[in-house]
Formats: structure tokens, sequence, C-alpha cells
């Protein structure tokens, strides 16, 4: 099985280089590839791809405002002369993040890994009848990309500059905003109830004035927010 591929790279040289690497992979399709993301757009429009190999630093549309533009872009490696972006990668779900210049190796291992979790969803989406909403996603913590169930998933927290997932005692510690993260997670059942806190409405036990329980830890809820979990408990009360 094959996972076709697609290449975004305004430096011809760069092109070349990484289209050539695509082609010396027995599992990997190289379907086109484009010097500017609206090339890349446009074949999005009709082609079906599994994986971008995508440079950040393009002149017009970059490739950072391209992946904004998409509503359900491909698996993302990134591939740039830039480390200043690899936080803001990460907002992406990138599955790796590729420093210029880059060599077979590095390039080898990532795509290796891209094959592995892409063919898992594929196959997974066939056991199950066709695509599914995905229940996970990965974060990377202490430099290990950690997946992460949606459904298990308790609440997330902002600390500074970083956000905290907790799930039962354990915690995973992610260099992000919460925002970010709201942006990443709502539709799989997490609600901002603070400023400062994310939760999964469906492990809530409690509710009260000013906070709420998931299992034994109270959490509070922002005076901001009050309306939103009184709306909650309104559409699913009995009595």
């Amino acid at each position: 099985m094959k996972i076709k591929c697609l290449v975004v790279d305004d430096e011809p040289l760069g092109l070349d280089l990484i289209a050539s690497y695509v082609e010396k992979i027995d599992n990997l399709e190289l379907v086109a590839r484009c010097s500017d993301s609206m090339q890349a757009w446009a074949l999005l429009q009709t082609e079906t791809i599994d994986l971008i190999f995508l440079d950040i630093h393009m002149p017009g549309v970059n490739g950072i405002q391209f992946l904004e533009s998409l509503k359900k872009p491909p698996a993302i490696i990134f591939i740039t002369a830039d480390p200043d972006y690899a936080l803001e990668s990460f907002k992406f779900d990138a599955l790796d993040y590729l420093l210029k210049p880059i060599t077979f190796d590095r390039f080898l291992r990532a795509s290796d890994k891209a094959f592995r979790i892409i063919i898992s969803e594929k196959r997974m989406n066939a056991e199950e009848g066709g695509p599914q909403e995905k229940d996970f996603f990965f974060v990377k913590s202490d430099k290990k990309w950690i997946r992460i169930e949606s459904s298990q998933l308790d609440w997330v927290e902002a600390m500074k500059d970083y956000v905290v997932f907790n799930q039962g005692k354990q915690q995973w510690i992610v260099h992000s905003t919460l925002k970010a993260m709201e942006e990443k997670i709502a539709d799989k059942g997490f609600t901002r109830i603070h400023r400062s806190y994310l939760v999964n409405l469906k492990k809530v036990s409690e509710i009260g004035l000013n906070s709420l329980y998931i299992g034994e830890t109270e959490i509070p809820i922002g005076s901001n927010y009050k309306g939103d979990i009184d709306k909650f408990v309104e559409k699913n009360r009995l009595t």
C-alpha cells in the first residue's frame, strides 16, 4: 500500500531534492510538486492527498497561512530552514518538522513514521465501514508524541506558556496555549468553562454555583462561561 504525497516548496533545488527522496521510497507515491501555495490549493480540489511535505517560507501565501485556509488538511511534514516555527507547527498536528538541509536518512525516518500513522488510520476507517470522526489526537510532550483518546481525557489546564492535559492521575505538559487547544478539540466534547480550563463535559460528575467536579477535582467556572454551563444543565436535566 502506498500513500499519496505532495511536495510544496518555492525553491527549485529544495523541491527537486524532496521529490527525489519521495521517489526513492517504495511506500510513497509522488502525485505532484508545487512551487507555491496557490498551486497546491488548486491541486487539492481535484486530487486526494495523504501527506504534504510543506515549506513554510514562500512568497505570497506562506505554508502556515495555506494550512489555515484548509478545512481538513492532509497529514503534514514541514520542511523549512527556520527553526522558529516548530512550536506553531504543533497547532496543525504536524507529524514532523524537518530542518534544511535535509538528509535522506532524516527524511526516511519522518516518512516511515508518517506512513505508519496514515496507514493505521486508513485500516481503522476500512474496518469501521468508512471515514470516522477521529476520537484521538497526538501531542508532543517530553520529546515524545503521546496519543490521547479524546473520550478518556478529563480536562486541559493553562499554565503560563504551557497547557496540561489531565487524564486520571496522568498528566502531559505541552508547549502551547489554551486558545489553540480549544480550537482543536472543541468539536470533541470539550468546553471552555474558565479562562484557564477546558473540560470534557462527559466527565463532569457535579455542578455547583461557581465550580464543577470531575471525579474529586473541583474546577472553577468563570463568570463569563456560567451561561454555557447553565444551558448544558438545562438541556440534560430530567426534573
